[in-house]
């Protein structure tokens, strides 16, 4: 899935998941600052589903565009 800025993260999760998809990451993290939840134990972090560079904490960039690795829903 490809996404601009200002995506609300809890938004697109609801519009993945009507389609079965799922993308972990917490809503409120964010790519800049390379954020997960207790979930990022289990099943990765937010870099873990950002096919480009994540973590730069605004130093590197500035990001317009991010394409998101979408995965089944997990049946448990």
């Amino acid at each position: 899935m490809t996404v601009q800025p200002e995506v609300i993260t809890l938004d697109m999760i609801n519009a993945v998941e009507a389609k079965g998809l799922f993308y972990l990451p917490d809503p409120s993290g964010n790519i800049n600052e390379n954020s997960g939840d207790l979930r990022g134990l289990k099943y990765g972090v937010t870099r873990d589903y950002v096919l480009a560079i994540v973590g730069s904490e605004g130093t590197i960039g500035i990001i317009t565009e991010a394409t998101l690795k979408l995965i089944p829903i997990p049946e448990f």
